[in-house]
């Protein structure tokens, strides 16, 4: 448990330090109106970073000896997005998720087959 927490702080740090910009280049704490989410603060400031905090918990502290592929991780991001922001939707109903969380999300956890993203699915 103890060598986990430590794999923990040092990919939350490596991701942190090498994405400093990706929570910096926002409004946060400005009363700016974000383009994207109409939101002031933007949506990123407010739940971008526990977001990331989130997914590195889910998947370090189940199998922190499994990579787990990009992919499934901004799925992951997503979904805690929507249901941190909006709580449970339900069965079928789906939002579309501002460019500001979903950009933030894919440079946290880049595609690996030439940035070809899914999309939004209905």
């Amino acid at each position: 448990m103890h060598m986990e927490k430590e794999v923990l702080f040092k990919l939350e740090s490596e991701i942190t330090e090498n994405s400093k910009d990706g929570f910096e280049d926002t409004n946060e704490g400005s009363n700016e109106l974000c383009i994207s989410c109409g939101e002031i603060p933007c949506n990123w400031d407010t739940y971008g970073e526990q977001i990331i905090q989130d997914a590195l918990i889910s998947f370090l502290e189940e199998e922190p000896e499994v990579t787990t592929k990009n992919n499934i991780v901004r799925k992951h991001c997503y979904h805690r997005y929507v249901y941190t922001r909006y709580g449970h939707l339900g069965k079928g109903n789906r939002i579309q998720i501002p460019l500001c969380v979903k950009d933030k999300i894919r440079e946290q956890f880049p595609e690996e087959d030439d940035n070809n993203y899914m999309g939004h699915k209905d």
